[in-house]
């Protein structure tokens, strides 16, 4: 629920600063059964004894407030900022966030001209 709540403090500020949300947002989640439960009706006849949390996140999907949708837990990307990886899978999550890996960022610098060089360099000093 905290990041529901969150999301939903996120877009009431923006709303204020004159840039409304106007899609809502949506929340990923690789609880596929989390998943179905808010968003199958079906499913919560039986889910009686879930906390008021749960049911505050099923009304905002309901109400069409808020998307849920299942990401399969290997492309969670939160776990780049959260989890210790291996380096593999640093790398995958670095890739589909856009991230290019060091080597080639250092490979353009190489091939800059001294006079570039020179000119990064007196940049940097100058800030």
């Amino acid at each position: 629920m905290t990041t529901t709540t969150e999301l939903l403090w996120l877009r009431e500020l923006l709303k204020e600063l004159g840039h409304p949300i106007i899609k809502a947002p949506q929340l990923f989640s690789d609880n596929i059964e989390a998943t179905y439960l808010c968003t199958n009706h079906v499913f919560h006849t039986n889910t009686k004894h879930l906390v008021i949390d749960y049911n505050f996140v099923c009304d905002l999907v309901a109400s069409k407030e808020l998307q849920l949708s299942h990401v399969p837990t290997s492309h969670q990307l939160t776990d780049l900022l959260t989890k210790p990886l291996s380096h593999s899978r640093h790398a995958f999550l670095l890739d589909k966030i856009g991230v290019r890996s060091p080597s080639s960022i250092r490979g353009r610098v190489d091939s800059l001209s001294i006079h570039q060089k020179q000119s990064v360099v007196d940049h940097a000093h100058a800030s």
